[in-house]
């Protein structure tokens, strides 16, 4: 999975981090969707959740559930992911 969040990085979409590994939780800085985008009170990283929901899809081979937690359209300064 390290590779994957690597591609995320090295594409520019994000900077990723893991931040918990029970339940699975992936934290995104300057996400390519809405770093300095102002609050808007929903989140915005959908390109983001779906691209972490099918490598994690590809290397469980099973369907996640992935929920979207924090987001700067959220007020927050990173975008967080928690996998269900």
């Amino acid at each position: 999975m390290k590779n994957y969040l690597i591609l995320l990085k090295k594409n520019k979409i994000g900077i990723p981090e893991i931040v918990k590994k029970d339940p699975l939780t992936i934290r995104i800085y300057e996400c390519i969707s809405c770093s300095g985008v102002p609050k808007i009170n929903k989140p915005l990283c959908h390109f983001e959740g779906g691209f972490i929901a099918g490598v994690l899809e590809k290397i469980y081979n099973k369907p996640i559930n992935l929920k979207e937690t924090h987001c700067a359209g959220l007020g927050d300064n990173f975008c967080q992911f928690r996998v269900r």
